[in-house]
């Protein structure tokens, strides 16, 4: 069993001794993410196909046997053997379930792995995008003080029931919160209500807090009188990169990290650790050898700096995961019928596409604020086109072919991503 794990000035410890996390995050357990489990649709969507098409007990079947394929003792066995001591586990707030929880900390107990509990989806969508199932394009989180309520009176119960128990490493209280505002708009003072609302049922525990602008901005936060607060941002180089036709230095990478979240500057002031929740590359980039070179060189990087680190993610259906289906597995095929014509890389440039296409029909030019939230209303409903044809899909489908296609993410189904399983085992040797 794992050591309460603590923050001690700019590191972790477990038992008074130093630590540095190295983890993954674990989606579509819990919360699920379109390009992740390889169906269209928001986490409440692709659920709501599923319940229309097979009634309530057959759906309850099959998500307790695809919660069961995409992890278990096997899965943990595994990320131990690779040196992984953490396991972030996304969740949200529908369907919120205790038990499906306590499986993963059960699992990774027998493994000796912490769980770092990630609210991924808040009640009105801290974020306008389909990672916190969000249907409509816009963070009304922000605009609502009963959605950060219920977040806050969520992150009540889940301190409650997990008090006394060490394997829970921390509370990672809101994913990439995003207020496209500018200004804090919110952030800071809704992190410190549910910091107080975690305090009054567990003293002891870690408790993380984002930056805006997804994971990023962190220059609303003030230092508080908490030894056990620490910060998380998120980092891709793709997305920074992605787009350069040669390979940039580490140094490239280095400054548009410092530019985007000043680690050095942030840990003197706010005299906390930082963990890096989030990194990683998509498995089908067409530049994947230069994307994986530089997660290498990211990541020994934090490890010489001593900060934490977490990568995005570990099994999905062959878009981010170093575990995922064989290319021809059945959940594979299904994912095949289910995004024919749906690209998710491609979509971000069509949506700026058709708000182009918008403005010159109608003679006239938006602001760039205006510009982002015409694109996040579309992209929110292109999905709902797109689930109604997955709906049509499963209303065909045999129950019993939707079962078995399951079975594609057990660990012994699966194929491992070779180069970035090497990269995060060179990790131990640091």
């Amino acid at each position: 069993m794992p050591e309460l794990l603590q923050a001690n000035g700019e590191r972790f410890t477990a038992g008074s001794k130093p630590l540095v996390l190295r983890g993954f995050g674990l989606p579509n357990y819990l919360n699920l993410e379109h390009f992740l489990i390889g169906l269209p649709g928001t986490d409440a969507q692709i659920r709501m196909a599923v319940l229309d098409a097979y009634g309530p007990d057959r759906a309850r079947a099959f998500w307790t046997r695809f919660q069961g394929c995409t992890f278990d003792d096997a899965d943990a066995a595994w990320l131990a053997s690779l040196g992984i001591n953490a396991l972030r586990l996304p969740f949200g707030h529908r369907g919120f379930d205790f038990e499906a929880l306590d499986r993963v900390v059960e699992i990774c107990r027998r493994h000796s792995l912490y769980v770092i509990l990630d609210l991924h989806a808040a009640p009105g969508g801290q974020n306008p995008d389909w990672h916190s199932d969000n249907a409509v394009g816009e963070a009304l989180f922000w605009q609502e003080p009963f959605y950060q309520d219920q977040a806050i009176h969520l992150w009540r119960r889940v301190a409650k029931h997990y008090c006394d128990d060490p394997t829970v490493g921390g509370y990672d209280l809101l994913n990439e919160p995003t207020t496209l505002s500018g200004s804090d708009s919110g952030v800071a003072s809704f992190h410190r209500r549910a910091l107080e609302a975690v305090r009054s049922e567990d003293a002891r525990h870690l408790v993380f807090f984002e930056g805006d602008l997804y994971a990023r901005d962190f220059s609303m936060f003030e230092p508080l009188d908490d030894p056990n607060l620490a910060y998380t941002f998120h980092y891709y180089p793709f997305i920074e990169h992605g787009n350069r036709p040669d390979s940039p230095p580490l140094s490239a990478v280095l400054d548009s990290l410092q530019r985007a979240t000043p680690l050095r500057v942030l840990r003197d002031r706010l005299r906390a650790p930082f963990w890096c929740g989030e990194t990683g590359a998509p498995l089908g980039h067409e530049r994947l050898e230069q994307h994986e070179r530089l997660v290498g060189q990211l990541l020994e990087w934090f490890e010489g700096e001593g900060i934490s680190w977490s990568l995005w993610c570990y099994k999905d259906a062959r878009s981010m995961g170093i575990v995922h289906p064989k290319q021809n597995a059945p959940w594979m095929q299904l994912s095949a019928r289910a995004c024919a014509g749906w690209d998710f890389w491609k979509e971000f440039a069509a949506a700026d596409e058709a708000v182009t296409r918008l403005e010159e029909s109608l003679g006239g030019r938006v602001d760039p604020g205006t510009r982002r939230e015409l694109k996040n209303r579309l992209l929110a409903d292109r999905q709902r086109v797109l689930v109604a044809r997955l709906r049509d899909l499963l209303a065909k489908l045999p129950f019993d072919e939707l079962l078995y296609a399951a079975e594609s993410f057990r660990f012994e189904a699966c194929e491992r991503w070779e180069t970035m399983v090497r990269v995060v085992r060179s990790c131990q040797a640091l």
